[in-house]
């Protein structure tokens, strides 16, 4: 099983990073539709853990100006070009991060995987000799697209893939599906694993967090956190935490959803858990929800698609049991009934069961916490991911000198 330990397959031997600085640009989207913007993606985090980790690079950035980390980026980085395409093949995007690239002698491009921005990113590379690797976290097969749409992206996004100096997958699971759904020469593509590093939070945070969302602490908190969209699939937690509820007898306590995240998805969960009658908590968006997500009793994330989701990570960090769906990277992390549990994505009935076994056992839910946040601690830091980006970026220079 990789972990995020492992150097990039960049170019035969091993090539140590030097000391001399990098003049990177960064290239991304935002979680969010007609210029609003819906929290953030695990994309948009990771990027703010590389501006502040790789400290030998100078970072430059391409962002929208909906955004939700537009002013976190500004902080962060040398140059910010507040900017986002119309559409998929907007000349004028194209001109400006070319003309971008060319005034900040930009030295590398790094895009992160949303399929408009990379395609219109590899043009600005081309007309501008620069490389250009590409961070691609759900491969375009799992998108969910409608066939129409995922061929017309199939074409370019092919194109793109191909003319990249490297492709950066976020889990081995990730590789595998773009090697095999999109043949893509194997040689160019690595596995970079996410990393994270968070805060402590100490009991007095977690006792004013559940004070804040009005929950006592009897009360059997079933959490998740994310964008409320349709691939994260939270209406399967709705519908598990009503079926745990109808089995009070099994586990004694008082089972509720709360659901960190914004998105459109919002008010037809809202609808659902009113049908149920499950009380369903939505306190919307936080941009430092550690103590929220700490105050959980199990974190769930019933996505039909992922790359290796940080919330995943972010909650065994936390020593929160996580019941997740078997898809992609998410097995890479959670080793099923050690440090976490898997089912199959829309198996609600298996993730209500769960749910129980979890309620009505507080020792299963120490143990499988606690080796949740070991895993974590071993194999996916967050300075081992950063390793992996520098050696993988300073390869690609190195190869092109």
């Amino acid at each position: 099983m990789p972990t995020n330990e492992t150097v990039p397959n960049v170019a035969p031997g091993s090539h140590e990073p030097d000391a001399s600085p990098v003049r990177l640009l960064h290239v991304l989207g935002y979680a969010g539709v007609s210029g609003a913007h819906a929290g953030q993606t695990g994309v948009e985090r990771v990027v703010e853990q590389l501006l502040e980790g790789l400290e030998s690079f100078e970072h430059n950035v391409v962002y929208p100006p909906a955004g939700a980390m537009l002013s976190r980026y500004r902080q962060l980085s040398n140059a910010l070009l507040v900017r986002e395409p119309s559409h998929r093949f907007e000349r004028r995007f194209v001109d400006d991060v070319a003309a971008f690239i060319e005034a900040r002698n930009v030295q590398i491009v790094l895009s992160h995987g949303f399929l408009r921005n990379d395609f219109l990113t590899a043009l600005a590379c081309r007309r501008t000799g620069r490389p250009h690797v590409v961070s691609r976290a759900v491969p375009l097969a799992d998108e969910g697209l409608s066939w129409p749409r995922r061929t017309a992206y199939g074409l370019t996004d092919g194109w793109t893939l191909r003319r990249a100096a490297h492709v950066v997958a976020c889990s081995e699971a990730t590789r595998r599906r773009i090697i095999e759904t999109q043949r893509f020469d194997a040689r160019k593509i690595s596995a970079i694993p996410n990393g994270v590093q968070l805060p402590q939070v100490d009991d007095a945070a977690r006792v004013e967090a559940r004070r804040a969302l009005g929950i006592d602490a009897s009360t059997f908190i079933v959490g998740g956190i994310g964008q409320l969209i349709a691939r994260k699939r939270f209406t399967d937690l709705v519908d598990a935490v009503a079926q745990a509820r109808a089995q009070r007898a099994a586990h004694g306590r008082e089972i509720i959803a709360v659901l960190l995240g914004a998105g459109p998805e919002r008010e037809a969960l809202m609808q659902r858990a009113h049908e149920l009658c499950v009380p369903l908590h939505l306190p919307g968006f936080m941009p430092d929800p550690w103590s929220t997500l700490a105050t959980f009793d199990v974190s769930v994330l019933p996505s039909r698609a992922e790359g290796m989701p940080l919330s995943v990570l972010e909650s065994m960090a936390l020593s929160v049991p996580v019941v997740a769906t078997n898809v992609a990277g998410t097995p890479e992390v959670v080793e099923d009934g050690r440090s976490g549990f898997l089912f199959a994505p829309g198996d609600v009935t298996s993730l209500a069961q769960r749910i129980v076994q979890l309620a009505a056992d507080a020792g299963l839910r120490t143990q499988i916490g606690t080796q949740g946040a070991e895993r974590v601690a071993t194999h996916f830091s967050l300075q081992a991911m950063l390793q992996g980006f520098e050696r993988c970026l300073r390869a690609v220079l190195h190869a092109r000198s």
